[in-house]
């Protein structure tokens, strides 16, 4: 077991259903309380444009079957099309108006058959030559909403521009799964849950009560949610936040055992991008424990997480920045494939997934090769 947790590099957000199912969720919740942060469809037109460009000598840094398991994963969404996967499929004025989800489920079924290809003819993977991207993609190019950024207090550690995203680039970020330390029982260092709903009466009734800091004064304790709900682990402040912040954690337990955990559902109320204390944010996971059996490794590098509702999953998502470390252009492929609080109205920001890591320190050491804003385009087959 622990072979697959050192080979794991993304974890499944899911037991019997969809990958995507857990993400749609996630959509619909974010709305439920209205306020700050609740969804709206955004005229996305200033902000997408068709453009003519060409790539040269930039290095692709992408793991092909990686993005081809990612590829697929998106396609299952776009052919098993429910009422909640259409939300995010199918997002109404980025289909009308910018390109069809015909166009992008036939993308993303060319990148799937081209690798598939390369792989069984075993020659170079075309999908890393710029020259193929060139002939066989039209781009459209997303310039970030620098304005709803400022709104929204966002700050670029970039002197040249004020602290401002660059013109016509978006804010990048990453975010990663931590392994932290944690407890079967309630002590005085560990004294945070992590809980499971067990009880329907619960998610109908008391649910979108509670907030973050309701919980954390206990109030599930008390003996009227026996019933109802139950801790998983107890984890040390910062270990919850992490969990919250990070949707899915891998608990280190005093036997040596570790656990892994994944959000299920939340208390409904939008995370505030304007609270940049995240103790301070209202918001509260529910959790489920996930076994072995349901890890996958291979989306490290090829996960964006993004607002969905009003660009759409699937998207395959193309970056082109400077190295900061060999000063070298870059490029990284990859789907637009994850959501959350942060990204509810953000046509400003991508969100990479990096992977597993043992330590903050580690996770800086990976996010040292990536600046902090890039230029990003939507690839569309010809």
């Amino acid at each position: 077991m622990k072979k697959i947790l050192k080979n794991l590099f993304f974890i499944f957000l899911f037991f019997h259903f969809s990958l995507f199912a857990f993400y749609l969720e996630k959509v619909e919740i974010e709305s439920f309380n209205g306020g700050v942060g609740s969804v709206k469809r955004l005229d996305i037109t200033d902000f997408f444009h068709k453009i003519n460009i060409s790539f040269d000598k930039e290095m692709i840094i992408t793991n092909v079957f990686a993005l081809q398991e990612a590829a697929k994963d998106a396609l299952k969404a776009f052919n098993e099309q429910t009422l909640k996967n259409k939300k995010v499929t199918k997002p109404l004025i980025f289909d009308k108006k910018i390109v069809r989800s015909k166009k992008v489920k036939e993308t993303l079924k060319f990148i799937i058959s081209v690798i598939d290809k390369d792989k069984k003819n075993k020659r170079k993977f075309r999908i890393l030559d710029p020259e193929f991207l060139n002939k066989n993609f039209n781009f459209i190019k997303w310039s970030g909403d620098a304005k709803s950024a400022y709104e929204n207090n966002v700050v670029i550690s970039d002197g040249k521009y004020k602290g401002k995203i660059p013109p016509g680039k978006i804010r990048l970020t990453s975010y990663a799964v931590f392994k932290i330390d944690g407890s079967y029982n309630r002590t005085k260092k560990f004294c945070y849950a992590l809980y499971k709903i067990i009880n329907k009466k619960f998610t109908k009734k008391d649910r979108f009560k509670y907030t973050k800091q309701n919980v954390l004064s206990g109030i599930l304790n008390r003996k009227g949610f026996k019933h109802k709900v139950k801790p998983l682990v107890w984890l040390t402040r910062d270990g919850l936040e992490e969990a919250l912040m990070q949707g899915t954690a891998v608990v280190r337990m005093p036997d040596k055992r570790e656990l892994v955990f994944n959000v299920d559902k939340n208390n409904g109320f939008v995370y505030d991008k304007k609270i940049k204390d995240k103790k301070e944010q209202k918001r509260y996971w529910y959790f489920r424990r996930l076994k072995y059996s349901n890890f996958k490794k291979g989306r490290s590098g090829v996960i964006f997480a993004g607002d969905l509702y009003n660009i759409g999953l699937g998207k395959i998502i193309l970056i082109r920045y400077k190295n900061p470390i060999t000063r070298r252009k870059e490029i990284r492929l990859g789907v637009l494939a994850d959501c959350g609080g942060a990204f509810t109205n953000n046509l400003y920001q991508l969100d990479l997934f990096a992977g597993v890591f043992k330590s903050k320190w580690r996770f800086k050491l990976w996010l040292s090769q990536l600046p902090n804003t890039s230029e990003a385009y939507i690839l569309v087959k010809k």
